[in-house]
């Protein structure tokens, strides 16, 4: 990832500082209207999020990891970029893919995918989202790369919404973090 250009947040505290400040300032720009910057502050939740699911199925080591782990690389035969929100969601339909076709024996991270997944995720519904995800950012691409040759009565009939329905998929992606967090199988794993 090279150095960062700007300063990370060193501890959980400055983290919960900037999310609120952040969340703030997403109602703020929808209030105003300045749909543009709640859709960067949604992207980025999403990126956060999905970064937090990767970490706590054990796929990155550090919340920072720009490559999965030693684990998920062996998984997946080699180690994948971790940089954008279309590898992160990659990775995660893999490591579903992955613990339902792999053996306990050929594999015990399979095996602990498998049991955080069967405790704590609705790996259907996940797939659902990280689609939904998907189809979200390529609406969100089309805007960001192609905003001069766009109808702009167009864009602004749709823009709230898209917004909106981005920030409900952040939550929603939320709600399965916390799910492989409380799961049993990761505390057993992590003991």
């Amino acid at each position: 990832m090279g150095v960062p250009k700007i300063k990370q947040v060193q501890d959980n505290q400055a983290k919960a500082r900037t999310y609120k400040e952040l969340m703030e300032q997403y109602r703020k720009s929808m209030e105003c209207g300045f749909y543009g910057e709640a859709e960067l502050i949604v992207y980025a939740l999403l990126e956060d999020r999905l970064r937090s699911f990767l970490f706590h199925i054990g796929a990155i080591e550090k919340r920072t990891d720009s490559s999965t782990g030693e684990k998920m690389s062996a998984l997946l035969q080699k180690p994948r970029d971790v940089k954008n929100i279309s590898d992160k969601a990659d990775i995660i339909r893999k490591s579903f893919r992955h613990c339902q076709q792999i053996s306990v024996a050929e594999e015990p991270y399979a095996d602990y995918l498998r049991s955080l997944y069967l405790d704590g995720v609705d790996v259907s519904q996940c797939k659902k989202l990280l689609k939904s995800i998907n189809d979200w950012c390529s609406y969100r691409n089309e805007i960001i790369h192609g905003l001069f040759h766009k109808d702009l009565e167009d864009l602004r009939q749709s823009f709230r919404s898209h917004v909106e329905e981005g920030f409900d998929l952040a939550k929603e992606l939320h709600k399965h973090v916390q799910a492989v967090k409380r799961s049993k199988g990761r505390k057993e794993h992590n003991r």
